[in-house]
């Protein structure tokens, strides 16, 4: 196995793993059309929309969570780096040494280096599941106050109905309570703090 070969897999297995989190653009779990009791007049229904791809991109506390995984990432592809430039010195030294060894002196020390590189993929494959996991629990934390505060909002507003904004072509303005949402939310919810999971044992699967 040649070092460039090593570092081309390494390089794959790290972009899949790493970037499993790294879509900052992405949007909120939408919760389905929210209805309330029924009520017993034949008034027309009151509906109220949400645009939760706005609060999501909005939302002080959704940034927070966006930053301090951004900052995770960084931080682990720094340390994976460092890996790889520690690599690339064994295989250089390796390459000199295969001159003026035995081949099986040469085979042990070659299995011992792949043996290496994968220790290094694995560590890029768990930190990028850390960060899904983290990133995950997170949003899962957001959305529940989000949802807490639309409950309450339709509520307040006798709302039959509460639909999100995405698929829509017109929505009047009085329906729309995004605004107040987002609102609410950052009064409620600035930060949310990033609980990273601890990495698994040295030996786990």
């Amino acid at each position: 196995m040649t070092f460039p070969i090593v570092l081309r897999q390494f390089a794959v297995a790290l972009a899949a793993a790493i970037s499993l989190t790294t879509v900052w653009t992405a949007q909120a779990q939408q919760p389905a059309a929210t209805a309330t009791p029924a009520k017993s007049s034949a008034a027309a229904p009151v509906i109220l929309i949400v645009d939760y791809q706005k609060v999501v991109r909005d939302a002080e506390g959704a940034k927070s969570v966006r930053q301090q995984i951004d900052t995770y990432r960084q931080n682990f592809q720094k340390e994976i780096s460092a890996k790889e430039t520690e690599l690339a010195a064994k295989q250089q030294e390796l390459s000199k040494q295969s001159t003026v060894m035995s081949a099986e002196a040469l085979t042990t020390k070659r299995k011992e280096f792949e043996q290496q590189v994968g220790e290094v993929q694995r560590m890029a494959i768990i930190r990028g599941r850390m960060l899904d996991e983290a990133y995950g629990k997170a949003m899962n934390d957001f959305n529940s106050v989000l949802q807490s505060i639309v409950d309450r909002l339709a509520t307040e507003r006798s709302a039959d109905l509460i639909l999100p904004r995405a698929g829509l072509l017109f929505v009047a303005k009085n329906l729309d309570v995004t605004d107040e949402a987002l609102k609410r939310l950052n009064q409620q919810l600035p930060k949310v703090t990033i609980q990273m999971p601890a990495p698994p044992p040295a030996n786990a699967p």
